[in-house]
């Protein structure tokens, strides 16, 4: 089952964590983030060099030490996880 954008912002409410999440809605290679946060989640390239940009241009920068940074779907491409885990660790 896929959720809608409204889906999850409607279960984020629900849960009552809607002041600890900002949804955005734009390419990752188009997005700022002000300071550090606890979790970053992209649904952005799944190919292997679009993967390796967005951990680049996030985790050195917004991602809290012992954050969580989730990539969504990069295991499409065929040798993406491994390359993709390698960079993470």
């Amino acid at each position: 089952m896929k959720l809608a954008d409204s889906d999850a912002e409607d279960l984020i409410a629900e849960a009552n964590l809607k002041h600890y999440v900002q949804f955005i809605n734009a390419r990752s290679d188009e997005v700022t983030i002000e300071g550090l946060v606890d979790l970053i989640f992209i649904d952005g390239d799944h190919s292997y060099e679009g993967c390796k940009a967005d951990v680049f241009n996030y985790v050195p920068w917004y991602l809290r030490p012992r954050g969580y940074f989730i990539l969504h779907d990069y295991y499409i491409m065929a040798g993406t996880t491994t390359k993709v885990a390698i960079i993470l660790l």
